[in-house]
């Protein structure tokens, strides 16, 4: 099977980016608290309130905070390994051809993800049930998201804000709880007893087994890993004079014993709790683009992809959860037009969604009309002075699995027309992969084994009576999945126009190529 990179053509693209402009960025989780406005949810659980006040939002990891305490959530996403029998006899099988019924069962189990949670609670025990959380530090970006409520309808949420610090005032009397990100991992709380506070009334419960350790540290297991509460400092908090203190662990309840300190001043106790650290293959960019004042706008991560805004000097500005996730769908693709406007697609179930430039939804077309029973949405593109929106992917049916590319309504995400581009086949299944715009007025493609152009009102550009738009072999032949980088079907930023010219690319080459034929020159 041949393969593509896909990978190494985004980092190009975030390099130049950043040369240009002097900045550069890391796709990871911002360690700031969120504002919960719905999008954050946990199962009752006795005496534990289950309504979230601000959350960590990791991605693979989660950190939920209520008035009774905080629940660690973890997950990981993996595409289930198949042993060398099931890859032998899938292959045979698609040599010798599939029916439609057995092709839609090889499709999904093509899309199905293994995921597996864990998480650990941990309540404050005798605790103000009405405490007050105070959270300062507001980031200088903010956070949207898509999601359904209570009711299920369909719910976006823009501006929300995310915080660097948490206090629970008056938690216990005289003691409040600040809540931090650590920089490395997991969580610093510090526990501020102020004069008239009894730290021996502090006391938080595990809902799993915990373990105290010689060194003073209390480990607590989950499938990923241990949870690690280190030791706590304690110090005086006007002069940082240390003060004597260890953990107490009885029943999975962490009290702490301090030794003689000077009750008419405020004491902090300090501990961290270190969160298991495990691999992921998500924390990475998909794409990358542009609008005309040289804003950035990438996609990436799984669960769910993620579209993120920076200014033209690199700063943050929003991040935008989309619907989209591999529980559900292989993921698509996004363009940017130069107002700012993200127009942001579900790859396998061929949904559309337009996200403006402040990072709120416009529209999400879930069920988009005018389209075939078996539409697929891998990659777009705008025509030149962006009054026309096209994707490529898939029509037809499980009997007739085609190459198509869809003119969309940039006012509603409907479908206004659509062009079959190349023949199509069940077995080997071919479907546009790449597309852009040129200055001739045509949209050029490429599919797993051709390459073509068709007028951007998706006519035939050949004399009358031809039956398809102009396509030649492209010499890559590129195998069903395209590619592996993303664990995941998905389309390809594989092909360009330039001065004349057409550019692709296969991961390990770059063709350049006549604009009237597409052959390599």
């Amino acid at each position: 099977m041949k393969k593509i990179y896909t990978f190494c053509f985004f980092i190009i693209l975030v390099v130049q980016f950043s040369l240009a402009t002097g900045w550069s960025s890391k796709f990871e989780p911002q360690k700031v608290f969120i504002e919960n406005k719905g999008q954050f949810k946990i199962h009752e659980t006795s005496g534990f309130d289950p309504k979230v006040s601000y959350a960590f939002d990791g991605n693979s990891q989660r950190y939920y905070f209520t008035k009774s305490g905080v629940v660690f959530e973890l997950s990981e996403v993996k595409k289930p390994a198949e042993n060398a029998r099931e890859e032998r006899e899938k292959k045979e099988q698609m040599k010798k051809g599939m029916s439609a019924e057995e092709h839609a069962k090889m499709e999904r189990e093509e899309r199905r993800m293994d995921i597996t949670k864990d998480e650990l609670r941990a309540q404050w025990v005798g605790a103000n049930p009405n405490v007050e959380i105070i959270a300062e530090g507001r980031s200088s970006s903010y956070f949207s998201y898509s999601f359904k409520d209570g009711k299920g309808v369909d719910v976006n949420e823009n501006q929300i804000s995310g915080f660097e610090k948490l206090t629970y005032k008056d938690l216990y009397p005289n003691i409040d709880v600040v809540y931090e990100m650590h920089p490395t991992s997991g969580i610093k709380y510090s526990v501020i007893v102020r004069p008239g506070g009894d730290v021996s009334k502090v006391r938080l419960q595990y809902s799993k087994n915990a373990h105290l350790l010689a060194n003073g540290d209390i480990k607590t297991r989950s499938r990923f890993g241990d949870f690690v509460d280190h030791a706590p400092a304690t110090f005086y908090a006007d002069n940082k004079m240390p003060v004597s203190s260890s953990y107490v662990l009885k029943n999975n309840i962490i009290s702490f014993s301090v030794g003689n300190y000077d009750h008419s001043k405020t004491m902090v106790i300090d501990p961290w709790t270190k969160t298991p650290a495990f691999n992921t293959q998500w924390q990475c960019v998909w794409e990358c683009q542009k609008d005309a004042a040289g804003n950035v706008y990438i996609i990436g991560g799984v669960m769910p992809m993620q579209l993120l805004k920076y200014n033209s000097a690199g700063t943050l500005q929003w991040t935008y959860n989309t619907p989209y996730d591999t529980s559900n769908c292989w993921l698509g693709t996004f363009a940017v037009d130069n107002a700012g406007n993200s127009y942001v697609t579900a790859g396998s179930v061929a949904q559309i969604e337009k996200v403006n430039t402040a990072g709120g939804v416009v529209w999400n077309n879930s069920t988009v009309t005018g389209i075939f029973a078996n539409t697929e949405f891998w990659t777009i593109s705008f025509n030149c002075d962006q009054t026309q929106l096209v994707v490529g992917g898939t029509g037809g049916t499980l009997l007739s699995i085609t190459p198509y590319i869809y003119n969309i309504d940039m006012t509603s995400g409907n479908v206004l027309n659509s062009a079959q581009v190349t023949g199509g086949a069940l077995i080997p299944t071919e479907e546009v992969r790449a597309i852009t715009a040129c200055g001739n007025g045509n949209y050029y493609f490429l599919t797993h084994d051709s390459i073509g152009y068709i007028h951007q009102g998706l006519t035939s550009c050949l004399p009358p009576g031809s039956s398809l738009p102009f396509h030649v072999s492209n010499g890559y032949n590129f195998g069903y999945k395209c590619e592996d980088f993303r664990v995941n079907n998905t389309g390809i930023r594989a092909i360009k126009s330039f001065a004349g010219y057409i550019y692709t690319h296969r991961g390990n080459q770059v063709h350049k190529r006549n604009f009237n034929t597409g052959a390599p020159v």
